[in-house]
């Protein structure tokens, strides 16, 4: 899927890939719904391990936001900002893994990979 695009390129940004796993545990889907102001990526499932990636354009101001409502079997509905312009500016390609404790950003860059968890919002 590829949103706020101009041609193949983004203007005056670079674009902006998200991709989320389910890690909830083995034989759990996950359901979630991510949204910008401007853009609504529909209802997702996801088996376990599953992956879904999306893409856009941030906008000049640093002000892009996407959220997602995420739910599953035996938990509560719960939401993270997935992307917000502030946090993530630098993130070219953004990897979430998606666990019952929380959203955790995965720095996929070099040779370790390294996991910063974030809590969930209520």
């Amino acid at each position: 899927m590829c949103l706020m695009e101009m041609g193949d390129a983004c203007f005056l940004k670079r674009k902006a890939r998200i991709h989320i796993f389910n890690n909830i545990h083995p034989g759990v889907n996950l359901s979630f719904h991510c949204k910008s102001k401007d853009n609504d990526l529909g209802k997702q499932v996801l088996g376990y391990r599953g992956s879904y990636s999306f893409h856009f354009c941030p906008n000049v101001f640093g002000t892009t936001l996407f959220f997602c409502s995420f739910a599953w079997e035996g938990g509560q509905s719960l939401w993270f900002d997935i992307y917000t312009g502030k946090r993530d500016q630098n993130c070219g390609d953004c990897t979430w893994n998606i666990n019952p404790s929380g959203p955790c950003w995965v720095n996929t860059a070099g040779v370790l990979k390294t996991q910063l968890c974030y809590p969930w919002k209520y």
